[in-house]
């Protein structure tokens, strides 16, 4: 990528697949915008821009792709699939595009201090903390051809809601079919999994909504 792609690609903003960090400083919020992009759709990364759009660079870009590249493989599992490109934009700075792909091995997680491992993924330009059942259907999302699900009269009951309903949460899952937390949650991941539902992420929790593509198809 050129100088005047670069500019091109900028302009888009960021959004669910593009990042800016004006600088390599906290490494740790850096990979942690790395693990959600390859936990959804995969995205492109770039050091030396601004929120602002401004394109500042780096002056140590072989440094900072040393210390990135080092914190990623220490602190981010399974390993990240990505590559790395420098950009000049003058004689002595450089943005540094980090390309991570969409993985087949998910959820991936950074590892956090103390050890804890913590799953990320993309809304709009944002990452945020996956819940549970998120984690769950990204863990079968690329392993499953289907599932058969045995339908009861729960399962019949969320599906009629869904019908009214443009999304459900997984409390209001919880309060309008008076399930524990625990059959809630397996309820959902079990109709995601089975191609009923669809779940998008945001900072507030997930949605659950029907898959109309699966019952186009019944």
């Amino acid at each position: 990528m050129n100088l005047s792609e670069l500019r091109k690609l900028v302009r888009q903003g960021e959004h669910s697949q593009l990042e800016f960090k004006r600088k390599a400083h906290h490494p740790d919020k850096i990979a942690r915008e790395m693990v959600a992009f390859t936990n959804s759709g995969g995205g492109v990364l770039l050091i030396g821009v601004g929120d602002d759009g401004r394109i500042y660079g780096s002056k140590t870009p072989m440094e900072d792709e040393y210390v990135l590249s080092s914190f990623i493989s220490k602190h981010i599992f399974p390993s990240l699939p990505y590559s790395i490109a420098r950009i000049s934009i003058s004689s002595s700075r450089k943005v540094l595009l980090f390309n991570i792909k969409e993985s087949k091995q998910k959820p991936h997680y950074l590892i956090e201090q103390g050890g804890k491992r913590m799953a990320y993924i993309r809304s709009k330009d944002m990452s945020v903390r996956a819940t549970y059942e998120m984690k769950q259907f990204l863990r079968f999302q690329h392993r499953e051809k289907g599932v058969s699900i045995a339908f009861g009269e729960v399962e019949r009951n969320l599906l009629v809601l869904l019908e009214d309903l443009p999304h459900i949460t997984l409390n209001e899952t919880r309060r309008l079919l008076k399930l524990s937390r625990k059959k809630a949650s397996s309820l959902l991941i079990l109709l995601l999994r089975a191609g009923l539902l669809k779940i998008k992420p945001s900072k507030d929790g997930d949605y659950f909504s029907l898959s109309k593509e699966a019952f186009e198809e019944r």
